[in-house]
Parts: C-alpha cells; sequence; structure tokens
C-alpha cells in the first residue's frame, strides 16, 4: 500500500516483541490471553502505544474514500458503537448520534478496531496498563472476559477513566463517526462461525483446529 509499512506478526514475534520492548510483566500478560482474539487486542495496544499507526481488522475492506488526514495528527481516532438489548442489533451510527437520541435498552461504547495514534498516546496507554492489569489479576477462578479485559470494553471504561481525571482528554481523541463509509468488514468469513470467534469461545480456552 503506497506510503505505508504493513507489519505481519504470529504469536512468536508478537511475544518477542513485547519481551524485548515491554519487558517481562507484559509479555507474561500477553502469554495469559488464552485466545487469539484476545492475543490481538493486547498486542495491538503494545504495538501502537510504542509505535503509533493503524491498527484494522483482517477482514476491513476499504472503500477508497480518503483516509491520510487521518494521520495528520497524534490523536486517537476510533469508531463509536451503540448495541441494543432490546432487538440483540446494533444501532446505526446515524440514528444513535444525533441530539438526544437514547434508548434505555442502548449499549454506548468504542471498538478497538480501527486503532490510529501517535506513538505514547495516554489513552492507549492507559488502556494497555488496564489490560495488563485485568489480566494479572482476575476478580475470579474463571477465564477473564475477553471484551472488558482486552477489547472494546476495556478501551471504553479507560476513556471514561481518564475524562474524568484529565479536562486534556477530549482533545486527545476524534470519534469516527463516519468510520462505515471508510471501511467494512465481511462478515461470511468462516472463521465467524467455529471457536475462532471469540463471541462463541468467551471464558473457554482456545484449542486450534487440526
Amino acid at each position: 500500500m503506497r506510503g505505508f509499512d504493513v507489519q505481519l506478526f504470529d504469536t512468536e514475534r508478537a511475544a518477542d516483541l513485547i519481551a524485548n520492548r515491554l519487558g517481562p510483566r507484559h509479555q507474561r500478560a500477553f502469554e495469559r490471553c488464552y485466545h487469539p482474539a484476545m492475543q490481538s487486542d493486547y498486542f495491538r495496544l503494545c504495538y501502537v502505544f510504542l509505535e503509533g499507526g493503524c491498527y484494522l481488522d483482517a477482514d476491513d475492506v476499504h472503500s477508497g474514500k480518503p483516509i491520510e488526514h487521518l494521520f495528520d495528527d497524534g490523536r486517537l481516532k476510533i469508531q463509536p458503537l451503540c448495541y441494543d438489548t432490546a432487538t440483540d442489533s446494533m444501532v446505526p451510527v446515524e440514528v444513535f448520534a444525533r441530539p438526544g437520541a437514547y434508548a434505555p435498552s442502548w449499549i454506548f461504547y468504542f471498538n478497538n478496531d480501527p486503532l490510529l495514534a501517535g506513538p505514547g498516546h495516554p489513552i492507549v496507554e492507559r488502556a494497555l496498563a488496564n489490560a495488563t492489569a485485568a489480566l494479572e489479576f482476575p476478580s475470579s477462578s474463571e477465564l477473564p472476559d475477553i471484551q472488558s479485559t482486552t477489547g472494546p470494553g476495556n478501551l471504553t471504561r479507560t476513556i471514561f477513566e481518564l475524562a474524568q481525571e484529565h479536562a486534556e482528554t477530549a482533545p486527545a481523541l476524534l470519534v469516527l463517526r463516519d468510520w462505515e463509509a471508510v471501511s467494512t468488514s465481511r462478515w461470511p468469513l468462516s472463521y465467524r462461525h467455529d471457536a475462532r470467534n471469540w463471541r462463541l469461545s468467551d471464558r473457554r480456552a482456545y484449542e486450534p483446529q487440526r
């Protein structure tokens, strides 16, 4: 891709980078990520914190819309999402982002795909610290929940924590309300229907298919 370096990491390369750049504490946290999606969650925080850049899921497809402006500054760029528990479906951004829009059954959160930021971003740094601590000290004997430990739930909680502590958090963040015009996911991919899908394997150790 013109103007971009594409970095590919398998589990071993990811573990090596974490160990060499962040140390044994983060390496142990990564080793406690029991599902590939959880490893991806944790590693993207590590890499973007260290190097900055853009993380996208492998099934994201670019629409062709210009994205160069997203790299003009070091702000964290993320996508807002809203889930409706009453209908068990996502609420379109053009609906939930309207001023005054609200329903008691709506759950608002930020996605961790895409994740764009400059190196050392304070929100990414805190999200990584929160994920590391949660992996070190799980709240129960069960395997920890993926979303709240390393995924969008962790990122969302981190943003609200920092917003309560520091007034300057908002200027460091850009919420991408039009991200679906830039990129869409190809949901029919086969992994979404088996144990490779974290939603179907949450709190259960992952065993690769043979």
